[in-house]
């Protein structure tokens, strides 16, 4: 019985893992928007997504959150847009940086305004059906209080 107790206690101060979701990496995407870049006092621009012409793609990540555990929900989440009349595209390089690609961080301590531009890395993906399309991202992204990190998702966006 001495030992039940030790586990329990422990499980309370690690978050036992049978008390936490699972990630959840959701791809979506947006007909008919635009990303507007706009110059910001505080950040150096924040971005607005309009109503245009282009298909606006969104992938989000919410990391595992353990019931436990307060203020733990944490995510990322990649915005950019490609021209509706594409069937397929592929960009890297130089082409990246032209791309209207975003990285924003999720979670109650994440200031929403606050996002950083993709400028290096591989975003490339093939259109399956009026609604659906098999995109893969291998991008660099730089978090706002962390080093750079790759980003890796190869997976289906739906409208």
């Amino acid at each position: 019985m001495k030992y039940l107790y030790i586990f329990l206690l422990a499980c309370g101060f690690l978050a036992c893992d049978s008390d936490c979701n699972s990630d959840i990496e959701i791809g979506t995407i947006t007909p008919e928007r635009t990303i507007i870049s706009v110059p910001d006092s505080i950040f150096d621009f924040i971005y607005k997504v309009e109503p245009g012409e282009n298909l606006l793609f969104t992938f989000t990540h919410h990391f595992p959150e353990c019931i436990n555990i307060d203020d733990d929900e944490a995510g990322q989440e990649i915005t950019f847009e490609v021209p509706h009349q594409l069937i397929s595209f592929d960009f890297e390089g130089i082409e990246m940086a032209q791309l209207n690609a975003f990285y924003r961080e999720i979670g109650a301590w994440a200031h929403p305004d606050w996002h950083s531009k993709i400028m290096s890395g591989r975003i490339n993906g093939e259109k399956m059906s009026e609604s659906e399309w098999n995109v893969n991202l291998s991008i660099l992204v730089q978090p706002r209080f962390e080093d750079e990190r790759r980003v890796e998702y190869n997976g289906r966006f739906s409208i």
